[in-house]
């Protein structure tokens, strides 16, 4: 069964594109703006100037409205949790990282930690960063919701090849549990890892969640981490490459909050700390 936002996702059209070639993205919604504003014909009339930033605005609610971000973290801000002071300085430390997605040259990026640390809010309000910019993000719970909005493509003229154009192109692609997936599906995990490939060489940003330990364990010499074993040797060396994982090492957000005095429901985002 397809979740409503990967469902939204696969209904958008690949066809509408949003300029994501630049050299480095712009970090702030304001400069996005003005890079925006630079690109269209000159004119010194205002009310055209009004128009054109009421139009970026526009295109930037559409932007998130299409990212496949779950309703529960529409409001997520990555820069929020970055200043966030009832979180832990790691917690706070991993925001800020991730922030730098925007404007670094990392292209693949892994975070991993136990339920309830916070991965799926930080992971949404990176995407929502990105679309405040005016770049488009995709987000997708899982590798096996992925591949459900690929079948549900089937059989519609030119639907499938369109889905996976917009998977390949999108500035962020946000897969929160890469590890959920069909481990009997071999073409799966060959369709991931070019997807994967192809966006890392086309400098596109990814962005990898999973419960799975990342971590060796001391004296295990059975061979690489859970998480590194499940993403292959390929995707394993992209990140060693240009990229590296976060790994949430903090407790339960819940209980991190509660113990501050704070509710829960009050937090807009989460995660983990580098290694």
């Amino acid at each position: 069964m397809v979740t409503s936002a990967a469902q939204r996702i696969s209904e958008v059209s690949s066809m509408r594109t949003f300029r994501t070639g630049f050299a480095t993205y712009p970090p702030t919604p304001a400069e996005a703006l003005e890079r925006y504003l630079a690109e269209q014909r000159p004119t010194n009339d205002p009310r055209c100037v009004a128009e054109r930033r009421a139009r970026f605005a526009i295109e930037c609610a559409g932007l998130r409205r299409d990212s496949g971000v779950p309703a529960e973290f529409a409001e997520a801000s990555i820069i929020a949790s970055a200043v966030d002071e009832r979180m832990p300085p790691k917690y706070r430390g991993t925001a800020h990282a991730l922030h730098g997605l925007l404007t670094g040259t990392a292209r693949l990026v892994g975070v991993t930690g136990p339920r309830g640390t916070g991965k799926t809010g930080l992971i949404s309000g990176l995407c929502n960063a990105f679309c405040d910019c005016h770049l488009e993000a995709l987000y997708l719970p899982s590798t096996t919701a992925l591949f459900e909005m690929v079948k549900g493509t089937f059989g519609q003229d030119g639907a499938t090849e369109r889905l996976w154009r917009r998977l390949r192109t999108a500035a962020l692609l946000a897969l929160d549990e890469s590890h959920d997936r069909d481990v009997d599906k071999a073409w799966q995990d060959t369709r991931l890892t070019d997807l994967l490939n192809q966006r890392f060489l086309a400098g596109r940003k990814t962005v990898l969640g999973s419960n799975l330990r990342a971590l060796p364990e001391p004296g295990d010499a059975s061979g690489p981490p859970p998480f590194q074993r499940m993403l292959g040797e390929s995707i394993t060396r992209r990140l060693a490459q240009d990229g590296g994982i976060f790994t949430a090492n903090w407790g339960r957000i819940h209980d991190l909050l509660e113990r501050g005095g704070a509710s829960p429901t009050s937090t807009v985002a989460v995660n983990p700390s580098s290694n």
